[in-house]
């Protein structure tokens, strides 16, 4: 269930990357249901504030950047394939 959750909200984030971009440029964006909740100029406060509202492996914290990196994701799952995820 957790590993499906991150999955969804980083297809959230890819479908949406664009629009989250323009509105959130180099923050950190706490996504939890398909949604932003939050957007923080912090990698670590993000992560703290999104264990703190929903716990380890219920949000997404993703950087919105137009500098191409690897995605991290936080929580109690890992993703071995995240290329394989699609909008």
């Amino acid at each position: 269930m957790d590993e499906e959750r991150l999955k969804n909200e980083y297809r959230y984030f890819l479908k949406n990357e664009k629009a989250l971009l323009a509105k959130y440029p180099e923050k950190y964006v706490i996504i939890h249901n398909q949604e932003v909740t939050d957007a923080l100029d912090d990698e670590s406060e993000a992560i703290k504030l999104g264990v703190e509202k929903y716990g380890y492996g219920y949000f997404l914290v993703q950087k919105c950047t137009s500098n191409k990196e690897i995605p991290q994701f936080y929580g109690r799952v890992s993703f071995e394939a995240y290329e394989s995820i699609r909008v």
